[in-house]
C-alpha cells in the first residue's frame, strides 16, 4: 500500500466517524454541508463557543453542557465569621439570579 492509498483510507475512516456518507461522496461528489453530532453526556447548554462557518479542531470546546442531576454547593466564610459559624446537618440554600436560568429550582435543601 502506498502512501496516498494510506492517507485515503485514513481520511475516509475519518468522514465516516463523523457520520458522513463515503459512497454518496464519492457517487455524487456534493460534500454536506452541515452534520449532527450528539454530546455524550446529558444536560443544559450553557456556553456555545461556535458559530456557522467557523472551523474547529480535535482540541476545540464547542459546547458548555451542565448536568443539573448532581448539584455541588460551595460556601466561602469570611475569616471574621468563622468563630461564629458551626458544622450543621441541615442547610438551605438559594441561588443567584445570573445563574437562575441553568437552575431554576433555586433553592435547596440539603441533609
Amino acid at each position: 500500500m502506498n502512501l496516498q492509498q494510506a492517507r485515503y483510507k485514513g481520511l475516509k475512516a475519518e468522514l465516516e466517524l463523523l457520520g458522513i456518507s463515503v459512497k454518496t461522496l464519492e457517487n455524487t461528489g456534493e460534500i454536506q454541508s452541515s452534520i449532527s453530532f450528539y454530546a455524550p453526556v446529558n444536560g443544559y447548554i450553557t456556553k456555545v463557543n461556535i458559530n456557522n462557518g467557523k472551523l474547529v479542531s480535535p482540541n476545540d470546546l464547542l459546547f458548555e453542557i451542565v448536568d443539573r442531576s448532581h448539584v455541588h454547593l460551595e460556601l466561602q466564610v469570611f475569616a471574621k465569621d468563622v468563630p461564629n459559624s458551626k458544622k450543621v446537618n441541615e442547610l438551605n440554600a438559594r441561588c443567584l439570579v445570573a445563574i437562575a436560568f441553568i437552575l431554576p429550582r433555586c433553592t435547596w435543601w440539603a441533609k
